[in-house]
């Protein structure tokens, strides 16, 4: 069985090392361009709340794509 859901960055919780980066994001007022980059990586598959989270967390290039190199 297969179930999505609609993706909203602004309601999804995220945790451990991805929760500390979303904190830095949002304080540069980049969300929205955070959900635009999710979107786009993901690019029409339905990604699991997991594979959402560890993008954000361990995916380098995307805080440089927001202008938040680490």
């Amino acid at each position: 069985m297969k179930y999505a859901k609609e993706f909203n960055v602004f309601d999804f919780t995220f945790w451990d090392g991805a929760e500390d980066r979303v904190k830095k994001i949002a304080k540069a007022g980049k969300m929205l361009e955070l959900g635009e980059q999710i979107e786009e990586h993901f690019c029409g598959k339905s990604p699991t709340d997991e594979q959402i989270n560890d993008y954000v967390w361990f995916d380098d290039q995307l805080m440089e794509q927001l202008g938040l190199g680490e």
